[in-house]
């Protein structure tokens, strides 16, 4: 009872602060919370609002039914904004091996800001994160971690953005030989945004639809015997790029190892650009003209590649070594 009693009073606290000054600017809500089944919710309307839940602790157990993604979840943190250049933050750190998270921010309105840490400190179960934004350069930041403990299973991450400029940053996966690593489903509808992705023991499904948008990606499965992580990726639209990073430099290949690849662009004037090294496989297909795709598949394993281009002036590369 009393565990409830804290949930309850946290959420009326921040409501407290936020009904009745809807219309103003500059209003900070945080809350922290230790325990276990705890819950958070802030809402703000409005210009240059501060969000930020914590919630640490022995989070055990089921004890809410999230109907959306559908299932059941101990710990519950949402923030809710509309408006311009708002901030929000939840952080989650949890102990225990029965763990279920629910995590999530919806921001309405233009240079919002959304980010989600969720690290487990020991063994770890299902969490999910989301954040979805409508509007124009926003940006979106998940953190998700597991360890290396046998139980720790899986964690989704989710990004849906909508409008154009926006950028999505994700850091996704872990050290764990078990079903490990966080699962990224990532979309953008608009013109000019970017997706960055940094993720280990893990798949990913990444849909972007617009002009001129931007796709990097690091991947890596330390255990490949174990995981089979994939990537699936989809662009719409014309002058789009799926490329890397190494560090804070741009690179024209994406970085991927032990995994495989399946990626699509329809449209005019699209680049792929991948490097794999280890036991990859890639199929690549471009539907448009003037399109560009560059394969290396590197390293002493077995590799394959299937590339297919319809259309007109398109141009495609595949290296394959062993060094």
């Amino acid at each position: 009872m009393r565990k409830l009693f804290i949930g309850i009073l946290a959420i009326a606290v921040v409501f407290g602060m936020s009904m009745g000054v809807m219309a103003d600017e500059g209003h900070e809500a945080t809350i922290d919370q230790d325990g276990t089944n705890l819950d958070a919710m802030i809402e703000q309307v409005g210009e240059s609002h501060e969000a930020k839940i914590t919630q640490e602790g022995n989070l055990w157990g089921l004890g809410h039914d999230i109907h959306d993604p559908g299932w059941e979840a101990a710990t519950y943190s949402w923030i809710d904004q509309a408006g311009i250049r708002n901030e929000a933050i939840i952080n989650s750190v949890s102990s225990s091996d029965n763990t279920a998270l629910f995590l999530r921010i919806n921001q309405d309105g233009m240079e919002n800001f959304a980010e989600i840490n969720r690290n487990y400190d020991e063994n770890g179960a299902n969490s999910w994160s989301e954040i979805d934004q409508m509007g124009n350069e926003n940006k979106a930041i998940i953190d998700s971690y597991l360890s290396d403990y046998p139980w720790s299973i899986s964690s989704a991450v989710t990004i849906y953005q909508d409008g154009d400029e926006n950028k999505a940053d994700v850091f996704s996966g872990g050290e764990t030989q078990n079903l490990g690593g966080s699962d990224a489903d990532l979309v953008q509808e608009g013109n000019r945004n970017i997706i960055e992705l940094v993720q280990t023991e893990a798949n990913a499904w990444i849909k972007q639809d617009g002009d001129d948008n931007l796709f990097r990606l690091e991947h890596n499965t330390e255990f490949p015997a174990q995981n089979d992580s994939e990537v699936f990726f989809t662009q719409e639209g014309d002058e789009n790029k799926f490329v890397g990073f190494n560090g804070e430099e741009k690179t024209d290949r994406a970085v991927q190892t032990d995994s495989v690849f399946a990626g699509q662009q329809t449209g005019d004037r699209n680049v792929i650009g991948l490097h794999q090294g280890g036991n990859d496989s890639a199929e690549i297909n471009q539907i448009g003209n003037d399109n560009t795709a560059l394969l290396w598949q590197s390293e002493d394993a077995g590799h394959s590649s299937d590339i297919n281009q319809e259309g007109y002036e398109n141009t495609a590369e595949v290296i394959q070594s062993t060094n």
